[in-house]
């Protein structure tokens, strides 16, 4: 939460950093944590990194157990999906 706080008060930047300083103090807690790699993917995204936010939001999908938040987390990687793809699409 603390992360995305700092991502709506300050930028993305300031909260992909207080999540690296979080990976750093607690490596193997977050590499299992999938609101981690949620907040990161939705984090990266907000910062204008689509491909880093669909490899963390991929992992996060990966250790959700609840099936409707995995399908809401699907849907958002699909948006992504089709975000990356208009962007990378010549005008």
């Amino acid at each position: 939460g603390y992360a995305v706080a700092l991502c709506e008060a300050r930028s993305p930047g300031a909260g992909l950093a207080a999540l690296d300083r979080l990976a750093e103090d607690a490596p193997d807690r977050v590499r299992s944590h999938a609101p981690y790699w949620v907040a990161r993917g939705e984090l990266s995204a907000r910062a204008g990194d689509l491909a880093a936010a669909r490899v963390a939001l991929q992992r996060g999908i990966g250790l959700t157990e609840r099936p409707q938040l995995r399908d809401h987390l699907l849907e958002r990687l699909r948006g992504l999906s089709e975000a990356a793809d208009v962007a990378s699409t010549p005008r």
